[in-house]
C-alpha cells in the first residue's frame, strides 16, 4: 500500500463523513461513521511499540485509551486527536490482519499505538492515514491563505486543525513545503530562508 493509496482512502473517509473543512475530529468519525466505541483502560506497556497511548480491539469494535496516559492526552488535545485517528487508520487499513496482542487482553486481537520504539510498516501506514485524514493537503492550502504569516503560523494552524505543533510543522515544512524553516524561524518562501541562512553565515 503506497502513501498515495492511503491518501485516497483517507479522502474517501472524509467524503463518507461529509467533512469539507477543518478541524477533523477523529472521534466523531470513528463513532458515527464506523460505529466504534471508546473506553479508558490501563494498558500494559509491555509492547514492542514502547509507551502505549491507545489500542484497538477489532473483535468488540472498541478503541481503548491508556488510562495511565490520561493526563498527557487530555493536556494535549492534538495528540489525542492524532492518536484516535491513528487507531481509526488501523480499523480502516488493517482490521483483517493479525496484529500484536497485549498481555492483559487475553483472547482479543489488538493493535496499539506506541511511541519511542519500533515503528513497523502497519504503524507507519496508520500514521500516514492519520496525517491525511486530519490534515488533507487541500484543507491545509486553503486554511493557510486565511492566516497572516508570522512566527506563530504553525501554532495557529495546529490549533485550527486540532493537532500538535510538531505534527503541523512536519506537515507544512517537511511534507508539503508550504513554509520554510531555518533555525527556529519560519519563512514564507525558500528564498527568504536561504537569505537568512546566508546572512547568518557572514557573522
Amino acid at each position: 500500500m503506497t502513501a498515495t493509496d492511503i491518501e485516497k482512502i483517507a479522502d474517501n473517509v472524509l467524503k463518507k463523513a461529509t467533512i469539507n473543512n477543518p478541524a477533523v475530529m477523529a472521534d466523531k468519525i470513528a463513532e458515527f461513521t464506523f460505529g466504534l466505541e471508546f473506553s479508558w483502560k490501563i494498558l500494559t506497556n509491555n509492547s514492542i511499540q514502547g509507551e502505549i497511548l491507545a489500542a484497538i480491539s477489532f473483535e468488540d469494535k472498541k478503541i481503548y485509551i491508556n488510562e495511565t496516559q490520561e493526563y498527557k492526552l487530555k493536556k494535549n488535545p492534538g495528540m489525542m486527536n492524532f492518536t484516535i485517528a491513528h487507531e481509526l487508520g488501523h480499523w480502516v487499513l488493517h482490521k483483517d490482519l493479525v496484529q500484536e496482542k497485549l498481555p492483559n487482553f487475553d483472547g482479543e486481537t489488538l493493535i496499539c499505538r506506541g511511541i519511542d520504539k519500533v515503528t513497523d510498516n502497519k504503524e507507519r501506514q496508520a500514521n500516514l492515514f492519520a496525517t491525511f485524514l486530519l490534515m488533507p493537503e487541500k484543507f491545509i492550502r486553503d486554511e493557510l491563505k486565511t492566516f497572516t504569516f508570522d512566527q506563530s503560523i504553525v501554532r495557529k494552524m495546529a490549533e485550527r486543525f486540532r493537532v500538535s505543533n510538531q505534527t503541523m510543522e512536519i506537515r507544512l515544512v517537511n511534507e508539503l513545503k508550504l513554509i520554510y524553516k531555518f533555525g527556529s524561524n519560519y519563512f514564507r518562501n525558500k528564498a527568504d530562508a536561504m537569505e537568512s541562512a546566508g546572512q547568518q553565515t557572514l557573522f
